[in-house]
C-alpha cells in the first residue's frame, strides 16, 4: 500500500515536472516571436529612411527594392517558422475543436512567413494577408469556444482580443485610423493572445 502510494506520488511529480518544462519551452517562442517582429520592424523603419507612419502601411517596409525589404521580410519568415515549429507539440496533445483551432493557428504562421516571401507588390500578397487575418480570427474564435467549459478566463480574454481586433479593422476600413495603426492593433492583439496561449498550461491539461 505504502509502495503504491509512493509510486503514484513519484509519477505525479514526474508528470508535473514534464508539464512545467513543456510550458516553459512553449513560452520561449511565445516571447521570441513578438520580439523578432518588433525588432525587425524598428530596424526596418530606421534603415528605410523614407517610411512614414502617417502615409505608409507597415507592410510597405517589405516592398521589394526598398532598403528595409530584406530585414523586414526576413523577420516575418523567421517568426512564422518558429511559430510553426512551436505548435507541433500542442497539435498532438489536443483533439476535436481544439486541434482544429491549432491547425488554423499553424496556418496563420504559415501565411505570416508567406507575407515575407511574397511582400507588398507581389500578386499573391493581398490573398496571403487575408489568409493570415482569417486564420488568426478562426483560431482565436474556435479555441475560445472550445475552452468555455474548462476555463472561464480564456473565452473572455479571447472575446476581448477579437473585439479589439475587429473594431480596429472597421475603423481602418472607414478611414478613421491609418492603415499602419490597424496593422499594429491587429497583430498586437493576435500575438498578445498567442503569448498567453503559449505560456499557459491550458493546452497541456
Amino acid at each position: 500500500m505504502y509502495l503504491s502510494l509512493t509510486l503514484r506520488k513519484d509519477e505525479e511529480s514526474i508528470n508535473s515536472g514534464r508539464n512545467t518544462k513543456d510550458v516553459k519551452g512553449s513560452l520561449i517562442p511565445g516571447i521570441l516571436i513578438p520580439l523578432i517582429l518588433i525588432s525587425g520592424t524598428i530596424i526596418s523603419i530606421a534603415v528605410n529612411g523614407s517610411w512614414s507612419f502617417v502615409d505608409n502601411s507597415i507592410r510597405e517596409l517589405g516592398r521589394l527594392g526598398t532598403k528595409s525589404a530584406v530585414i523586414f521580410n526576413s523577420s516575418l519568415i523567421i517568426a512564422g517558422i518558429i511559430g510553426i515549429l512551436s505548435l507541433i507539440t500542442f497539435y498532438f496533445r489536443v483533439t476535436g475543436v481544439e486541434r482544429l483551432s491549432i491547425s488554423f493557428l499553424n496556418s496563420a504562421f504559415i501565411f505570416l512567413s508567406l507575407i515575407g516571401i511574397f511582400p507588398i507588390g507581389s500578386e499573391l500578397h493581398i490573398p496571403i494577408c487575408l489568409g493570415f487575418v482569417f486564420s488568426a480570427f478562426l483560431s482565436m474564435s474556435l479555441l475560445g469556444i472550445a475552452s468555455a467549459k474548462k476555463n472561464r478566463f480564456l473565452p473572455t480574454f479571447t472575446l476581448t482580443i477579437l473585439f479589439f481586433c475587429t473594431i480596429s479593422m472597421i475603423l481602418g476600413f472607414i478611414s478613421v485610423i491609418k492603415v499602419a495603426v490597424v496593422e499594429i492593433a491587429f497583430t498586437s492583439g493576435f500575438f498578445i493572445w498567442y503569448c498567453f496561449i503559449a505560456g499557459s498550461s491550458y493546452l497541456l491539461e
